[in-house]
């Protein structure tokens, strides 16, 4: 007899259309005020003008599944991170080096950038609206699990993530079962307060 697994998998992207944000309301502007950000259309426009590079600073897992059309994959909090930046620096001299995560209520693009200006790597920036945000933009522009151009109906919408959230009393009672796997695929390098 075959025993069913649940599978609970942790997937922290807040999707809410940048429009809708004030400066205010990205916190890690004001955590990393040293940090240069861009936005979401001079991005666009920037990859498009073959003026800069965007490079995905999330884990390969997350990078799989969703990730901006041609960007390269350097996860932040791989040791080899400085080194690798050194490389695409001094093959793209005159580029902007753009780093991107999950967006609004992620640090990771600020901390691969921070990272980065430390080095002495300039010329780099943090798109700190996400990818959900540039998926919904730019569905032309995205891959979402191998696919090219995404389409804006195959990301999940908010009500649709809602349905499938769980409280934590919900949570914990399937967590106590043994038909029950819990996957966290949380950027766990970066700072505690980097997700919802």
């Amino acid at each position: 007899m075959t025993k069913k697994i649940k599978v609970i998998i942790f997937l922290f992207a807040l999707q809410v259309p940048i429009s809708s944000f004030a400066k205010q309301d990205f916190p890690g502007r004001t955590k990393y005020p040293t940090v240069p950000t861009i936005e979401l259309n001079a991005f666009y426009n920037d990859l498009l003008s073959n003026k800069a590079i965007a490079v995905d600073a999330r884990n390969p897992l997350e990078h799989q599944i969703i990730h901006v059309k041609n960007s390269v994959n350097e996860y932040h909090a791989d040791q080899f991170f400085i080194r690798n930046m050194k490389k695409i620096r001094s093959h793209n001299p005159d580029k902007k080096i753009v780093f991107y995560c999950n967006g609004i209520n992620c640090n990771v693009s600020y901390l691969a950038t921070q990272k980065a200006m430390k080095a002495k790597i300039k010329n780099v920036f943090a798109y700190d609206s996400g990818i959900f945000n540039w998926a919904k933009s730019y569905p032309k522009s995205t891959v979402l699990m191998g696919k090219e151009p995404s389409l804006k109906n195959s990301l999940i919408s908010k009500e649709s993530y809602n349905e499938h959230v769980l409280d934590f009393n919900d949570f914990d009672k399937l967590a106590k079962t043994q038909n029950v796997m819990i996957l966290d695929i949380r950027d766990q390098s970066a700072s505690t307060d980097s997700f919802l």
